[in-house]
């Protein structure tokens, strides 16, 4: 009867659904059947209006980059005598462009140079034939001379090259990949392709010859320059490219050649150690399931949890009900797998990923690892670092904790600084914000995050609570990344009323940190870009996108920009010091994690190099608030206590 009364009340609708659907073939046509057919664009058309749109993406699909089809003629040292004009060439023209061609079958050393000067191309072997050696002095003579500038691609990956053959680069150094980087810090890649296609808007050519591969790079990074310098001196970031990043680009060549050295003993000890809780755990998700099953299957997961537990489905994906990391966290107190399957998950990580990874580096390169430290990855300015990846190490977790007591001195009599900044990005933000109570807070050497809790609380600081200071820790932290109070009140397990009323009562009090927000999200949607204490930009387009979570994650970004990226400028500048003042001391710098340094140096010049390094980490700017900076020492990385 149900169905019935349905069917009669949706007559009307029924019927004139069907006429929607029905094709009218009396309707009166003006067109021929031939220009109905589906014809290619007007690419000339279409492509103005891209280009009007700023439709990048498919700008590109339309109109087809041409092959660099011109030819990059070079000739060959043969002599002597070639040698020897090369380098008068060299010396008269002050500035060439180089690529140093590496052995293919051994990783690391290199086999000739493409040196261009004086408009000339010249391809040079220092690895065989009868004038090697003296080809390999001409080389260094040129490299090394202090009075000539050298422009090339990736020169961190050049100068590693070139000091593994004994030849240290010197004078001015020009990386057209780190100036990309700086005009637009976001960009898809910095690949040299990359670069020559946004730049030349052509594809760089794939050349059979190594040479001429590498003639026409060594002519296309001279192209290059000539258009990214003046760039860089419009958007006034010359100054950071020569004072910050190209110094840089020698420190962090510097840091790689010296590498970590590494414990493999306690590595393999605790990669076992971590094998039998691994069979442990596994024994118990057998047992807690009722059965053996793939424990790294996402499918077999869902049947056991959801289907055989019934346990309730928290979040939907694409495959079918999520098994994440923060649905386990919420069924563990429902049921005991799905804290047994977090415990698995965090020591397969670790085994996998960390302690296995990290043996099979070391035992390549007789005991020590040589990660990269990248200096054109993050829109923010910020290292980061690969093979291994150092900045990921988990410290709050014992077996975390025991990776990094496997990082230690190169030898016996030296020990590991390591030199941390302090609370770095809130002290920036009072710096920036110029917020009073923020700025008397810190040089009052104040507990900040008590004092915080204390303004929010509305509580004497004698009376905020520990479990009040941590609530203030989570929404200082939250304001610099632009927490929302949904966010905040997931972080702090309270009501989304609850959080409004916290980051209402921050701003209240806080009243120039607010400011400061709306100011550089203001000035970022005005410009286009967001600036950092060196003048660092990273555009952000999306800031004036009609999509309100586009929009509002660009806002997010240019805060988050202007006080990271600010960090990373700091932290680049002591780097850069640091390296020229402890230059003879016998210290090396060979880690750098978010704002710590790691030093690996002489035990009896410790407390000597702890102190230089304070005193040039604290003052390398002069902000509104003082710079603090926790040094410690030790025999490994993990166990490390204050000096001095």
């Amino acid at each position: 009867d149900s169905l019935r009364k349905k069917l009669i009340d949706g007559e009307q609708a029924a019927r004139f659904s069907k006429e929607l659907t029905v094709l009218d073939r009396h309707v009166p046509v003006d067109i021929g059947l031939d220009e109905t057919f589906l014809k290619p664009p007007d690419e000339i058309r279409l492509s103005e209006l891209y280009g009007r749109l700023e439709f990048k993406g498919l700008l590109k699909n339309i109109v087809k980059e041409k092959e660099d089809e011109r030819e990059y003629p070079w000739t060959e040292c043969a002599s002597e005598k070639d040698m020897t004009a090369l380098t008068a060439r060299c010396s008269k023209s002050k500035n060439i462009f180089f690529d140093i061609m590496p052995v293919p079958e051994e990783e690391g050393k290199a086999l000739a140079a493409i040196l261009r000067a004086g408009g000339e191309t010249v391809f040079v072997s220092f690895s065989e034939g009868p004038f090697k050696e003296t080809f390999r002095c001409g080389i260094r003579t040129v490299l090394e001379d202090e009075n000539i500038e050298k422009t090339g691609y990736d020169l961190k990956g050049q100068i590693v090259l070139l000091e593994k053959e004994g030849i240290t680069l010197r004078g001015r150094i020009f990386d057209i990949m780190i100036a990309d980087y700086l005009l637009d810090p976001s960009a898809s890649g910095y690949d040299l392709p990359s670069i020559t296609s946004r730049h030349l808007d052509v594809s760089l050519k794939e050349e059979t010859d190594p040479t001429s591969l590498s003639s026409r790079r060594v002519r296309i990074i001279e192209e290059i320059r000539g258009i990214v310098e003046p760039l860089l001196k419009e958007k006034h970031l010359a100054e950071l490219f020569d004072d910050v990043e190209m110094p840089l680009v020698r420190v962090l060549a510097e840091m790689e050649a010296n590498g970590v050295n590494v414990d493999t003993a306690h590595l393999k000890k605790k990669a076992r150690d971590i094998e039998s809780m691994l069979k442990e755990v596994t024994d118990r998700i057998y047992a807690l399931a009722g059965e053996e099953f793939n424990i790294n299957s996402p499918k077999q997961l869902q049947v056991i949890l959801y289907e055989k537990l019934s346990l309730p489905a928290i979040k939907k994906t694409k495959t079918g009900v999520s098994t994440d990391e923060s649905v386990l966290s919420k069924l563990a107190s429902m049921h005991e797998l799905p804290g047994a399957l977090l415990e698995y998950r965090e020591m397969n990580k670790l085994k996998t990923g960390y302690y296995d990874s990290l043996l099979r580096l070391a035992e390549k390169n007789n005991g020590r690892i040589h990660a990269f430290f990248n200096q054109a990855v993050t829109a923010t300015g910020r290292l980061s670092s690969s093979d291994p990846n150092l900045q990921n190490i988990p410290v709050k977790t014992l077996l975390g904790q025991e990776l990094r007591r496997a990082f230690v001195p190169e030898s016996k009599g030296r020990v590991l600084i390591t030199a941390d900044y302090s609370q770095i990005e809130l002290k920036i933000l009072a710096h920036l914000s110029e917020d009073e109570k923020l700025i008397k807070a810190f040089r009052g050497g104040e507990d900040i995050h008590r004092a915080t809790a204390s303004e929010i609380f509305s509580q004497p600081l004698s009376a905020v609570t520990d479990e009040m200071r941590s609530a203030a820790k989570t929404v200082n932290f939250g304001v610099i990344y632009g927490i929302s109070a949904f966010g905040l009140a997931k972080d702090l397990g309270i009501r989304v009323d609850q959080a409004q009323g916290f980051i209402g009562s921050y701003f209240a009090r806080y009243g120039g940190i607010k400011a400061f927000i709306d100011r550089t999200v203001e000035t970022t949607r005005e410009t286009g870009y967001v600036l950092t204490l060196l003048n660092r930009r990273r555009y952000l387009p999306e800031i004036k996108s009609g999509n309100e979570h586009i929009r509002k994650f660009a806002e997010r970004a240019a805060v988050n920009t202007a006080i990271q990226g600010s960090a990373a400028d700091l932290i680049k500048l002591a780097m850069i010091e640091c390296s020229r003042r402890l230059k003879g001391s016998g210290a090396k710098m060979i880690i750098q994690v978010h704002d710590e340094l790691v030093f690996d140096v002489p035990e009896k010049s410790a407390e000597r190099v702890s102190a230089c390094v304070k005193e040039i980490m604290s003052g390398i700017i002069p902000l509104k608030v003082p710079l603090t900076v926790d040094v410690e020492c030790g025999k490994n990385w993990f166990d490390t206590e204050p000096i001095g």
